[in-house]
């Protein structure tokens, strides 16, 4: 970073100094010492595991904050930290609208929570709480506009986005959400340089658990160095890279040989041509023919009873994409609705021929998609959509 530079970071966490006993201290030592001091005051409550890993996680918060804060003092002449909750609208509208942010040229956002958890388990507000923290500022920079001084913005979005993960329902949709804006923005704002970057898990940082890294391992993606990261953002900010979204993962050897081994099928599946990608004109294209493969790295997390399916979630990305008119440049809320009528089981060593037939009204207003395999007369899947909302309704209209 130049020393000249000026950078306002904005986090939820506030910074305030960490208690000196806590600095440094391995999360079990810090939990004994949390439940030995609320028992000796009497507090019952703050010694259950909950509330306890809790305060575990909000002291380490602190604590990182502290640290990265210093650094940044300590490296550059112009430095601003701002502690804001991103899931509220308010606030976030309230910070760019400050004048601090007219000389903001870069944006980098990376905010995002997890809250792992099976869907019949997980609760509303858990959903919420992982889904507002990604879509919230969105849905503010989509209703407001983005600051006029803005030249490049780049999102850290998650490869959960595309391949999914146990207990990240709400983690994936989140993220994919970022993308379908990210592709969005690149649209209306062409003068700025967009990129959104679906990173693996990261190696000694980020959010990944050791559950989620062990699933990820299993899929054959290693945690990615930071430096090895840095690297990749400079080569996706040159002038000549064109792509909006790109994956972020580091591979392990044998998958590396294997898409080597794949490559030639992986291009003709058209999967990575057109997931998240923009229509070009949504009210001509009536058909969209996928091709699939059980080697394709993207079905490696979608397997029942051993065997690849086409997830049904993917047609609802392409149905939201298709909903979006490029023509159009204000935003949209859509209603969608998936049935799953059969599912679509793809055989050892065979190739799927998938299509997905959509009917698109005049005003682009409403649509259905009927996905069913070729040669089969029987619809396996079918999306249908219809635009409920537009601009500051997005903030005000409840979850659905």
């Amino acid at each position: 970073t130049c020393p000249q530079s000026h950078l306002s970071l904005v986090g939820r966490t506030k910074p305030d100094k960490p208690n000196p006993d806590f600095v440094g201290l391995p999360p079990q030592e810090l939990m004994r010492l949390l439940m030995k001091r609320s028992r000796e005051v009497g507090d019952v409550d703050a010694t259950t595991p909950r509330s306890l890993q809790r305060q575990v996680d909000e002291i380490q918060r602190q604590v990182a904050l502290e640290s990265h804060l210093k650094r940044c003092h300590e490296g550059l002449e112009r430095f601003d930290y701002h502690a804001v909750d991103l899931s509220k609208p308010d606030g976030f509208k309230a910070l760019i609208e400050q004048d601090l942010m007219d000389d903001v040229e870069v944006l980098i956002s990376g905010a995002g929570v997890i809250q792992d958890q099976s869907c019949l388990s997980k609760t509303r507000e858990s959903f919420e709480a992982v889904l507002r923290t990604k879509v919230m500022p969105l849905c503010v920079l989509l209703c407001h506009g983005l600051p006029s001084s803005i030249k490049t913005w780049i999102s850290f979005s998650s490869i959960a986005s595309k391949s999914g993960n146990p207990g990240q329902a709400d983690y994936a949709a989140a993220n994919e959400f970022l993308n379908t804006v990210m592709h969005w923005f690149s649209r209306r704002y062409p003068e700025i340089r967009l990129r959104t970057v679906n990173w693996g898990p990261w190696q000694g940082s980020g959010m990944a658990s050791s559950e989620v890294m062990k699933a990820f391992q299993a899929r054959g993606l290693e945690p990615v160095h930071p430096d090895d990261a840095a690297t990749m953002l400079r080569e996706i900010l040159d002038p000549e890279w064109l792509a909006v979204e790109v994956s972020g993962v580091a591979l392990h050897p044998s998958v590396t040989d294997r898409l080597q081994r794949q490559q030639a099928l992986i291009d003709s599946s058209m999967l990575w041509n057109y997931h998240s990608m923009p229509v070009r004109d949504a009210l001509e294209m009536d058909e969209w023919r996928l091709m699939f493969h059980e080697e394709i790295p993207y079905l490696l997390g979608h397997r029942k009873n051993g065997r690849a399916v086409v997830p049904a979630a993917l047609f609802l990305c392409l149905a939201a994409d298709l909903a979006s008119s490029p023509a159009s440049v204000q935003p949209q809320v859509l209603q969608l609705s998936l049935y799953v009528f059969h599912g679509i089981t793809i055989p050892e060593g065979e190739l799927v021929d998938v299509h997905a037939k959509t009917q698109i009204s005049d005003d682009g207003q409403t649509g259905e998609m009927l996905v069913q395999q070729a040669y089969q007369k029987r619809p396996h899947y079918k999306v249908t959509w219809q635009s409920i909302a537009r601009e500051s309704e997005m903030l005000s209209r409840s979850w659905r």
